[in-house]
This record gives structure tokens, C-alpha cells and sequence, in this order.
């Protein structure tokens, strides 16, 4: 509730401004031949304003800002008026609203303006009212203005220095609070702005360094300005009077007489503070650090989440690490110098060793970037106990998403803040508040604890957590050994593979210059589609389509020359896989970055450089000797599962006479080099006749030929096979030796998407 004795300042300056944008200068209330219409707005304005804010004592303030709002006559008729109506009035046309009010603030309660400059003068138990742009009122203690800028009032100026002025030479509100947040004061911090660590930032620092600094002093009250006498000690403004009725009256505002009685006990609500409900924290004192790493020791488990300026663990750098032990609380450690206080970053790293060191199990969320990220930085993780990624990947296999985000919906039903809502695209964390990375980052940590206890109990329920454990995250930490120690490769294999591939380039590129009969540049794509659509027959088929290599695959089908080009392009991409490969190899190792969701079948992906992609497979994974080598796809070993799972007798047989060129087909092919086991497989595993067409360059009707071929030949495989499917889709798993692979889509009602999760577990039992 309004305090009677507190003082309201009012800044005339909105007052003005929205007479002006509700009546357009248009001459409505015009009495003996004076126009009274700008009046009369600003009097209204005022007489609401006091009412819905009980205001008693006040002091109405007119510096030069009024100025380019109305014209002089206009403040000149309000000044009387409101004097008139014996409202004090501090008009100083040449001095501005700041320093008008900065001489006002020892006795005002209440700034009431539009001017975000004056928001530097809430504190103590003094508050701003900020009115909006359609007039609504917005309490604002200091307190409140820390909670919703990131800063206190004090930085307030440096905070408007950096946001307002011309495109180009200002920054985003989030990255001025990150500024001020790190480092406080601005002209020191101009002065010295190499210390700050965003690059973009302190570049755009170091250009408009003049500019910023002239912007901030202009924002900073000038104290020697005219000196102001007035009197509000002992004066309330009780306009409910006779003398306040005629006035209003005599100027036609007949309208505004109801609006002079205050209600009493009119209470004023402050926008207090945000008081979350979960309790997160920044520890940036050696004394938090060292609460920190003693709270941390004595958790069983702990869930851990790294922070840094980039997605690859191997080049990112470090900027924190957050950790949760309990739903709702969750702590922040930073290492980069300028977020800590007192102490260095070497502090902070030797303190994360001593926390990840020691005998608490820690879970994260793909925490196989936190490992590498952190081994990176000399810390080892010794006990890796759950991460929850991998856990859903092994409950609900084929969910199309499985970042914190989604499964914080599906499996918590609470909505949390992703990365890139918190970051803009090609920053980093270093370009946004302190605050908001400390609550994202305990928010990933809190929610992975939480995530933690779910699949748990999930992976138990679904019989797979010893599987869980001994496998999948097994796996996990030999691939954070393989990705900072490296893979021995075989160059010198590969180097000749290269060269076998190259020739085998050079040859088809030659074919397709012999048969079109004419010199061009087959890697061209104008030059190739200009070359077949000499035929008519290609023409007439592409139509305006470019010759991209699915276009050029359908081609291939049934004519020759596209055909030689599918051919040429399927080398080259061999080829450039290979060179990709050599140039990534760093005295005989390679450091591929590995994945264990990039599939629903779990199968190993990699990449930078990429290994396990079909094309080439077996001979690329030739010239690997390291225990990676069992990842790459194989028909051989395959054909292998299905021989002992289908006890197909006549299969067994065909692959044993190699004698014979296409040891399963009698149908021929367009292409002479079909890779039979390829071509069985690819039908087990459920590719459509399209990507059967398409992969093997074959007609419809020598696709269904083979199909027919291979069902009638293998009888015994095919209705294996149909029973495994029955049984997968019964059991809503896949099952083999003991091991089980959940699928979600299993148990879809979705016919198409039940039928995809099936092929999916055909794959993942072949590993193909």
C-alpha cells in the first residue's frame, strides 16, 4: 500500500508523447478561439495516473526531452495549468529529465516514466514505475531490475551505452549483460578489452570505443546542473476541491472532474524478483569450491555435464562443468578466469579432478563428450556409471530424438531450454549472461539426474540392464579410448587400395568418353546433362531435373551411358572416402569421432573421417588390423548369422560353390559386377524395389524376378525369416543369444511404422 507521506517524481515527457499519438495534433476541444485538445490529454493522462496509483505527493518534472516531444507553447500551457491545479513543478527546459530527477532522488519514493535511463536510480526502498507503451504501469525495485536485466541498477547506464545507438555499433541485451555480468565497470573495461574472451564482442569493443564511451557519459547525471527549490514536505494533493472542479470546468474538461477523488488504499505491486522453485548455484569462491568438492564426495551418484564453445570435444574449449545430486539442485563450476572470484582457473581444474577422481558414480547425458572433452583438459572421469542418451537408445531404440530436450518431454513431461535457444547461432557461451549459462548448465544436470532415475528403472523392466552395462556402456568408454589415442591404420594397404579405386576412376571415365564419342568433362554436371540429352529417349525421361546422382540411378536402369556415369560417380565417392581417410591418418592413427545412436540397428558410426559408410565397405575395413575392424559391415558374416539361425541346407550349399560367377542368381542384371550377398541381404532386411532398382541398377520386373527367385529357392530361409518378424513384432523386441533390442515402433499402431521397426530388427540381428 502507498505510503501517504512518500513522494512520486513524474516525468512529463510520456505524458506529452502520448497526447500527441492519440489526438495527431487534430484541434478537438477548442474553447474562445483556444485549441485546449493537447491539454486536455496530458491533464486526463495525469488525473488516471494519480488515481490508479493513489498518488497524494508528487512533483511533476519537464526537462529539455519535452522539448523534442511538443513544441514550448504546449509545456508552456501544461506548466500552468498543472501549477494551476497546485501541482509542484520542476521546469528546467535546458536541463535534462536525468539530472533533474538525479537532484530529486533523496526525496523520492517513486520515479514514474517511460525513460528506461532512470531505472539506475531504483534502490534502497526507492522504486520506478515504468509505463508501457499502451500506459499500463510497472513497479520496478532494484532488486526486480537485477532479476530481469542480469544486473544491477548501478550498471544500468553502461548497460544502455552498449544496446542503444546506430546498427553496428552496439551489441545484443544479452551479450551487454554478459559484458557487465564478467566484468562490471565499462570504461576500465574499454581500456583494457583484450581481457574479455568472446572474440566478436571484443572486436566490436575495440571499434566504437570512442563511441561507447561518449554514449556512456552522456547517460550519467551531470550534477552541477541549475540548482531546483521545492517544497513537497508538507503539501498533498487533495485536488477534490471546489477551485479544482471550476478549473477543469472552465477549460470545457467537464469530463475529468469524476477523475479527481483518490481511492484510498490503492497498493502498488512490485515485479519482485523471480523465486524459482529448483535451487541453482555458481560457485566461484574458493570457499564455495572447496564446500563443493566435500558435498560432491560423500554422493553416490552424481550427474555431470560439461560446458564448452563447440560440439567437437576433441577442438572445444572448456569453459565449465555442472552437477546435480538430488532433483532440483544442481551446482555450477567454471574454469574460465573472468566467472571466478579470487581464485584462478587452476584452482577450479584442480578441484574437478578431485571431484570426477574420486569414488562417486557420475551419469551424464552423452557423456562420451564430457569424457573426451575433460581427458582433454588432464581430468579423467573414473567412474562412468549410466548415461542416460544411450540408456533410451537401449529402451526405445528408434525414437527420432534422444537430446536432453525431448526426453526431458517424453519421459519427465517438463519442458527445458535447449542449447540453441540459449546460445545464437555462431556464439558461444562466453557471449551470454553468466546467469543464464549457470541456469542452463544446471538445468542439463538436473534434468540428467532425473532422466537418470527413469531409465534406470526402464532399462530394468525391460530386462536389459545387465546387457546395458556390460555392453553398450563398455563400449562407450572404448571409444573415448580409440578417439584420444587413435586407430592404427594400414596406409600402406590403403594407400594401394587408393590407387586400385583411382584406376578404376580413370577407367570408367574413359568408357564414358568412348561411348559418347565425344571429349568433355564427365565431372561436370552441365557438360554430363547436356551429353545424354543428345538422346531423346533421356531427354524425354529427365525432363528439367539436373543430373544429380539419384536422377542419373533411375537413368542407369535402362540405358547405357547413364549407367557408366552411376558407375564413375560410385568411385569416386569410393575415392574421395579413401583420401579422406589418408589425409586424416597422424603418424599411422587415426581419431574418427564415434557414435552408438546414429542408427536404430546399433551400428557404429563415424566420422571425421567417416568409416563404416556402405559403399567400399569390406575394402576399406581391409586395412584395419585394431579391434575397430569388427564394425564394418560384412555379407560374409552375415550370411554367416543367417546360415546358423535359418539352417537353410541349400543356401549353405550355393555358398560353398564358388565355382559358380552369381553363386544365388539365375536373372540377369544390367550390371555385370552385382554383389550377390548385397543384393540377398538387402531383400531380407526389407529395402523396397525402388532402392532395390536404384542400388542395383535393375528393372522392376528383374527385381521382382529375383525376389521370386530367391523365396522359391530358399524356402527355408524366407520362412525363418517371416517368423522371426512375427515373433519380434509379438514380443515388441528383438531377441538373439541372450541380448535384446527394443524398438519402439514395435508397438506402434502404425502399420508403416510397426513394418520399418520389423526390417529395423532384421538389421540389427544380421548387423547389416
Amino acid at each position: 500500500m502507498v505510503n501517504p507521506k512518500c513522494t512520486f517524481v513524474i516525468d512529463a515527457t510520456f505524458l506529452f508523447d502520448a497526447s500527441h499519438k492519440v489526438f495527431f495534433g487534430t484541434p478537438l476541444l477548442v474553447v474562445d478561439g483556444e485549441d485546449h485538445t493537447f491539454l486536455f490529454g496530458v491533464v486526463r493522462d495525469f488525473l488516471r495516473l494519480r488515481r490508479s496509483l493513489g498518488i497524494r505527493r508528487a512533483a511533476v518534472v519537464i526537462g529539455d526531452d519535452a522539448c523534442r516531444v511538443t513544441t514550448p507553447a504546449n509545456i508552456e500551457k501544461v506548466t500552468a495549468f498543472l501549477k494551476a491545479l497546485r501541482i509542484p513543478v520542476v521546469h528546467e527546459p535546458e536541463t535534462r529529465v536525468l539530472d533533474l530527477c538525479s537532484m530529486l532522488s533523496p526525496i523520492a519514493a517513486y520515479f514514474v516514466t517511460r525513460n528506461r535511463h532512470l531505472l539506475r536510480f531504483a534502490g534502497g526502498k526507492r522504486v520506478i514505475i515504468l509505463i508501457g507503451d499502451k500506459g499500463e504501469p510497472e513497479a520496478l525495485d532494484a532488486a526486480a531490475i537485477a532479476s530481469r536485466c542480469g544486473i544491477g541498477p548501478d550498471r544500468i547506464p553502461a548497460f544502455l551505452a552498449l544496446t542503444e545507438g546506430p546498427a553496428g555499433t552496439t551489441l545484443t541485451r544479452r551479450q551487454a549483460t554478459a559484458l557487465l555480468q564478467r566484468y562490471g565497470d565499462l570504461p576500465n573495461l574499454l581500456e583494457n578489452s583484450s581481457v574479455v574472451s568472446a572474440r566478436q564482442t571484443r572486436a566490436r569493443l575495440r571499434e566504437n570505443k570512442a563511441i561507447l564511451l561518449e554514449r556512456f557519459r552522456q547517460l550519467r547525471p551531470i550534477r552541477n546542473a541549475s540548482d531546483i527549490t521545492l517544497d513537497v514536505d508538507d503539501r498533498e494533493l487533495d485536488l477534490d476541491t471546489d477551485r479544482a472542479a471550476e478549473l477543469l470546468k472552465a477549460h470545457s474538461f467537464h469530463s475529468l472532474v469524476r477523475l479527481l477523488p483518490v481511492p484510498k488504499g490503492v497498493q502498488i505491486r512490485v515485479c519482485s524478483s523471480v523465486k524459482p522453485a529448483r535451487s541453482y548455484h555458481a560457485v566461484t569462491t574458493a570457499d564455495g569450491i572447496s564446500s563443493l568438492v566435500s558435498r560432491l564426495a560423500s554422493a553416490e551418484v552424481c550427474a555431470l555435464d560439461t560446458e564448452s564453445s563447440g560440439k567437437d570435444a576433441h577442438n572445444a574449449e572448456l569453459f565449465g562443468v555442472s552437477f546435480s545430486v538430488k532433483s532440483g539442485e544442481a551446482f555450477y563450476l567454471p574454469v574460465v578466469p573472468d566467472d571466478l572470484q579470487g581464485v584462478g582457473p587452476e584452482a577450479a581444474l584442480r578441484a574437478l579432478k578431485n571431484i570426477v577422481g574420486g569414488h562417486t558414480n557420475f551419469v551424464g547425458h552423452n557423456t562420451k563428450y564430457d569424457w573426451v572433452l575433460l581427458r582433454r583438459h588432464g581430468i579423467e572421469i573414473c567412474h562412468v556409471h549410466f548415461d542416460t542418451m544411450l540408456a533410451a537408445h537401449e529402451c526405445f531404440g528408434d525414437w527420432d530424438l534422444l537430446n536432453l530436450p525431448h526426453l526431458a518431454k517424453r519421459l519427465l513431461g517438463k519442458e527445458i531450454t535447449p542449447y540453441k535457444d540459449v546460445v545464437p547461432k555462431g556464439q558461444t557461451f562466453l557471449d551470454v549472461p553468466f546467469t543464464e549459462m549457470v541456469n542452463h548448465a544446471c538445468q542439463d544436470a538436473d534434468t540428467t539426474i532425473q532422466l537418470y532415475r527413469v531409465l534406470q528403472e526402464e532399462t530394468v523392466r525391460r530386462g536389459i540392464l545387465e546387457q546395458y552395462r556390460n555392453e553398450t556402456l563398455r563400449l562407450a568408454a572404448t571409444l573415448v579410448n580409440w578417439e584420444i589415442e587413435g586407430i592404427p591404420v594400414r596406409t600402406d594397404r590403403l594407400s594401394r587400395l587408393r590407387r586400385t579405386v583411382l584406376n578404376a576412376v580413370d577407367a570408367a571415365q574413359a568408357a564414358i568418353v568412348d561411348f559418347a564419342g565425344v571429349v568433355f568433362d564427365v565431372n561436370a554436371e552441365k557438360e554430363i546433362r547436356s551429353i545424354l540429352r543428345r538422346d531423346a529417349k533421356i531427354a524425354d525421361l529427365m525432363g528439367s531435373r539436373k543430373a544429380t546422382l539419384s536422377v542419373l540411378e533411375d537413368l542407369a536402369i535402362s540405358h547405357h551411358l547413364p549407367r557408366l556415369v552411376v558407375k564413375h560417380r560410385r568411385a569416386q565417392r569410393l575415392l574421395r572416402r579413401i583420401e579422406a581417410i589418408l589425409s586424416a591418418v597422424e603418424k599411422g592413427r587415426l581419431h574418427p569421432v564415434f557414435s552408438q545412436t546414429k542408427n536404430a540397428y546399433d551400428q557404429l558410426a563415424a566420422v571425421n573421417p567417416s568409416l563404416f559408410e556402405d559403399w567400399g565397405n569390406v575394402a576399406v575395413g581391409s586395412c584395419f588390423t585394431h579391434p575397430v575392424k569388427v564394425h564394418f559391415r560384412s555379407a560374409g558374416g552375415s550370411l554367416d548369422t543367417v546360415e546358423r539361425l535359418s539352417g537353410d541346407v541349400i543356401l549353405r550349399q550355393d555358398r560353398r560353390a564358388a565355382r559358380i560367377p552369381s553363386r544365388f542368381l539365375k536373372v540377369e542384371t544390367l550390371l555385370d559386377d552385382v554383389d550377390d550377398q548385397d543384393l540377398l541381404l538387402c531383400i531380407m532386411t526389407g529395402s523396397s524395389n525402388e532402392k532395390l532398382c536404384h542400388r542395383f541398377l535393375c528393372d522392376r520386373s528383374s527385381i521382382a524376378a529375383i525376389r521370386h527367385e530367391l523365396a522359391t529357392r530358399y524356402v527355408a530361409l524366407f520362412r525363418w525369416l517371416r517368423s522371426y518378424r512375427r515373433e519380434t513384432l509379438d514380443r515388441g523386441f528383438a531377441a538373439n543369444g541372450g541380448r535384446r533390442r527394443w524398438l519402439d515402433g514395435l508397438g506402434s499402431s502404425n502399420v508403416e511404422k510397426r513394418e520399418r521397426a520389423a526390417n529395423t530388427a532384421v538389421r540389427w540381428l544380421l548387423r547389416y
